[in-house]
């Protein structure tokens, strides 16, 4: 059996208990682990499902993906291992290649181009495949399932995967575009997933003079840069967003001056499978955000009241989207006696240079981040959710954004921490009036949201698009 927990190793390993470890177990293959590799490891080992974004050259397929395949089969007796990638040649000439260079310590071992048998009876294979129906059968006590460069396997073949109920699995790619299940696993699916981000300067065998250059000569913002060095998903169609990693990077990594202030609140509610959100900021600080699902929206209004109150924010201080289950949530938060201000974002903006008020603040916020008006908090959904949104810009010159239902059929989920925060960076209380300053636009942006009456229609807030 495996030992994982290195507090579990006697201070003298016999070659059984080097075996059953990981790190012992790469030793015997003359691999030194990274610590990301070595935790990476672990986690496989414990059962749990592992999405892996790494930068090009760290090592994820030769020094992570090879030994665990040798390393599951030798400590779990007839066990399976599946190795798939979006292409046949990564699969042989990559990670089975790989595997072929250590025939030498495998003794008693039948190993093939792709396939092998370990004498406890323990079995692995690799192929590719778009056809669910030819990768649907594989099922084992211990069934190890490893997709390399994952981003590139097809919707289905997940699907098809799921069916096999793996004992664990590693999930592991270079990254792309935002669209598609790798993606999902670091989105709107992360929480059935370990999550690890590895970027190039994780990678000591990776000379930093040479990743230096490279940023260098292609510039932070490349989108070659950003995925080849720094693991970071990319817009469909890169750069059309009104956000970019690199300039929330350095935002969070060049930060203002810390300004005080009264806390004011935004809550983005949400019903179903998606996040009711509450971003507070305190002057130009905006805390970790607040974070639920409940299909219960009178139990999330209540939850929303206990956590601002712990937050020590006032009704006056709170704003909300009113739009379509925002309405009656907000007129449940009325009843407890909490009139917060509600925010109609298919309004008119307040400068004509956007579409309307949910355009207006997201663009607006962009602006803020680029300027690094905001200290933000660590948060890659966040940040994934920021950048997912594409522009759209309308017949009349204006700029606005995709819609939900637009993202939706992109197979990206709805963007609620990201319409929080936004939300959040464009009001201010009557006390803290001098922490932004619209610059510009020729408008005050950050004025506040006025309440608007009763018996005006909701509309569908950030749903609006261009």
């Amino acid at each position: 059996m495996p030992i994982t927990d290195p507090s579990q190793l006697p201070a003298k390993l016999t070659q059984e208990q080097l075996l059953a470890t990981p790190l012992g177990f790469s030793k015997l293959l003359d691999i030194d682990l990274h610590p990301w590799q070595s935790k990476v490891f672990l986690d496989v080992g414990l059962g749990n499902r592992v999405a892996l974004k790494a930068a090009n050259g760290s090592g994820k397929t030769s020094c992570l993906a090879a030994p665990l395949v040798l390393w599951w089969c030798t400590v779990y007796p007839k066990s399976q291992v599946v190795t798939t990638a979006g292409v046949y040649r990564q699969v042989k000439e990559q990670l089975w290649q790989r595997l072929a260079g250590w025939r030498d310590k495998l003794k008693g071992w039948t190993l093939n181009a792709t396939d092998l048998t370990a004498p406890n009876g323990s079995k692995a294979i690799g192929f590719s495949t778009d056809e669910p129906n030819r990768f649907e059968g594989w099922h084992n006590d211990k069934l190890l399932m490893i997709f390399d460069e994952a981003k590139s396997i097809p919707t289905d073949i997940w699907r098809a995967a799921e069916r096999c109920q793996p004992t664990a699995w590693l999930a592991m790619s270079s990254t792309g575009g935002m669209d598609g299940e790798f993606a999902q696993c670091f989105l709107g699916k992360r929480k059935y997933w370990k999550n690890y981000s590895v970027s190039a300067y994780d990678c000591p065998h990776i000379k930093k003079e040479w990743i230096d250059m490279q940023i260098e000569q292609h510039g932070r913002d490349n989108p070659f840069i950003r995925s080849m060095i720094f693991s970071e998903f990319m817009g469909e169609d890169d750069g059309i967003s009104p956000f970019t990693f690199s300039k929330i990077h350095n935002c969070r990594t060049n930060p203002p001056k810390k300004q005080e202030g009264p806390p004011v609140a935004f809550i983005d509610w949400a019903g179903g499978g998606d996040e009711t959100v509450i971003a507070i900021r305190r002057g130009n600080v905006i805390e970790p955000l607040i974070g639920w699902k409940d299909s219960d929206t009178m139990r999330s209004v209540g939850k929303a009241i206990i956590e601002l109150k712990k937050a020590n924010i006032r009704p006056n201080d709170v704003w909300a989207d009113d739009g379509g289950l925002g309405k009656p949530m907000n007129d449940r938060m009325r009843e407890q006696g909490w009139a917060i201000k509600r925010v109609n974002f298919g309004a008119r903006a307040y400068s004509d240079n956007y579409v309307n008020r949910s355009s207006e603040i997201w663009w607006e916020t962009a602006r803020q981040i680029e300027r690094s008006e905001v200290i933000l908090p660590t948060d890659e959904l966040l940040d994934a959710q920021l950048c997912s949104r594409k522009a759209k810009i309308a017949s009349s010159g204006k700029l606005g954004l995709e819609s939900k239902d637009e993202m939706r059929r992109r197979g990206i989920c709805s963007p609620d921490r990201g319409d929080a925060v936004c939300g959040v960076c464009c009001v201010r209380s009557e006390n803290n009036l001098a922490v932004f300053d619209s610059g510009n636009t020729g408008s005050d942006v950050w004025s506040e949201m006025q309440e608007y009456s009763e018996g005006e229609p909701a509309c569908a807030g950030f749903d609006i698009g261009g």
